[in-house]
């Protein structure tokens, strides 16, 4: 679940209680490397909640992740929508 408004950064993930920077300890490594990197949505939670994940390439393949992201986007757009919106699949109610 995500952490209240108010609170700069989550005290605790999974039952294991964090620091200011708890939730981005992966992130560092990539930003000082280098490496290319993209952010994609996916399937929100059962709680309607969004979520996404990071892909993380070798140095010097932006293009890569491009392809790869492009793809994944034309895959999974069906089922894409923003919140409060009716989901654009064949089973959604309408």
């Amino acid at each position: 679940m995500p952490w209240p408004a108010e609170q700069g950064y989550p005290t605790e993930i999974d039952g294991q209680e964090v620091g200011p920077r708890g939730h981005a300890i992966y992130t560092g490594w990539v930003n000082a490397c280098g490496h290319p990197a993209i952010n994609l949505p996916s399937a929100p939670a059962q709680q309607g909640l969004p979520i996404g994940f990071q892909l993380v390439g070798n140095f010097g393949d932006d293009e890569l992740l491009f392809r790869l992201a492009a793809e994944y986007e034309t895959a999974a757009r069906a089922g894409w929508q923003w919140p409060g919106e009716t989901a654009n699949t064949p089973d959604a109610k309408q």
